[in-house]
């Protein structure tokens, strides 16, 4: 008996998911921050472009699939935090004001940084070459190589860390 939640139909619907979400996502940044201007078609063609890109791409689809339910656990996350607080008493302006704090989103961006870069590692890490007997890309198995990887992601920590550090310094004085 066939069922809603049968993985074939799932292998078979996420493509159009995937397509329209890429869709949606273009539409939406190209449309903000209104990077082709005001036409509004030129957005969702240029949007259809972008989608139609990645469908072509196995690795971009492959991070997609990857990214998508761990950014809407980290919203969800997200949302229960700011609940929290909001049901401890802290005004909504001052949750607002905090959020607009830098070190808050650059302590965000860099956690989004990171988790994008072990899922684009990860992927293109389980990604076959072509010719099974072609020697593997050393190249980008240096990259994805776990302490290449914690040491870029211990210089970038230590980098934000001196940048606000000094920024209390030049503060205090």
């Amino acid at each position: 008996m066939a069922t809603l939640l049968d993985a074939n139909i799932m292998e078979l619907i996420a493509p159009i998911i995937i397509f329209l979400f890429i869709m949606l996502i273009s539409f939406a940044v190209l449309d903000k921050f209104k990077l082709m201007g005001e036409n509004k078609a030129l957005h969702a063609l240029v949007a259809f472009c972008i989608a139609v890109l990645f469908l072509f791409s196995r690795t971009a689809v492959g991070v997609v699939v990857a990214t998508t339910p761990w950014f809407v656990v980290m919203m969800v996350l997200g949302m229960f935090v700011i609940s929290f607080f909001l049901f401890l008493g802290v005004k909504e302006e001052t949750m607002g004001n905090a959020l607009k704090d830098p070190k808050v989103y650059w302590t965000l961006l860099l956690i989004i940084i990171i988790f994008l870069s072990v899922v684009i590692a990860n992927v293109y890490k389980a990604s076959n070459p072509v010719d099974e007997n072609a020697a593997p890309n050393e190249g980008i198995n240096a990259l994805v190589n776990p302490k290449v990887l914690g040491a870029v992601i211990l210089l970038v920590i230590a980098a934000f860390a001196v940048s606000f550090i000094s920024e209390g310094m030049i503060l205090k004085k």
